[in-house]
């Protein structure tokens, strides 16, 4: 966690996690860095953002949010789609990018360094599923579900990825409009 005016978030801010999940998040990229320094292990940290794409488990809410689409689409489910957390920001990337970003810090960065892998933009809940819903023709009612909120999260999380653009020239290529339509049509094979 970072406060707004430490946005986007650089490698060098402070750990400062919010939930459980944040928390063995910092403890992971820790842990990393006194294995690199008390053990001398080839350890790099990759400190991975929001991630989407096709094949994505059900239970990370955009992958929710297209199954459930698509099970309206099928008629296999009630037209009533039900988002959690629609407020905060996140920076979301492609996994098929992550993966060449993963590939070129294993190539060419330093042992015990950290890089942030993201997007470099955030978007809200609401963003993501107006874009969502501008991909079907299938009507729906929409009723925000707090209770799938389960830890308190951040308004905004926001990447600086200049560190890893400048060390490898690796910039996401694929469009999150076209990561939504790949996850959509994930769900649509599979429902």
């Amino acid at each position: 966690m970072t406060y707004s005016d430490e946005l986007p978030i650089k490698e060098t801010a402070s750990l400062r996690p919010l939930s459980p999940f944040g928390v063995s998040q910092a403890a992971q990229d820790l842990l990393g860095f006194q294995y690199y320094k008390t053990y001398g292990l080839k350890i790099i940290r990759a400190r991975v953002f929001s991630v989407l794409g096709p094949r994505q488990p059900v239970y990370y809410p955009l992958s929710s949010l297209a199954r459930q689409i698509a099970e309206i689409e099928k008629k296999k489910g009630n037209p009533v789609l039900r988002p959690g957390n629609l407020e905060s920001k996140k920076d979301y990337t492609d996994v098929r990018d992550l993966v060449r970003a993963l590939w070129l810090i294993s190539e060419k960065s330093e042992p015990g360094e950290a890089y942030n892998l993201g997007s470099g933009q955030a978007w809200s809940g609401h963003e993501m599923l107006k874009l969502m819903l501008g991909m079907t023709r299938a009507k729906m009612v929409i009723e925000t579900d707090e209770t799938k909120t389960v830890f308190p999260e951040p308004p905004i999380l926001l990447a600086d990825i200049s560190r890893l653009s400048r060390l490898t020239g690796w910039k996401p290529q694929i469009h999150l409009k076209q990561s939504l339509l790949d996850l959509l049509n994930y769900w649509r094979e599979k429902v």
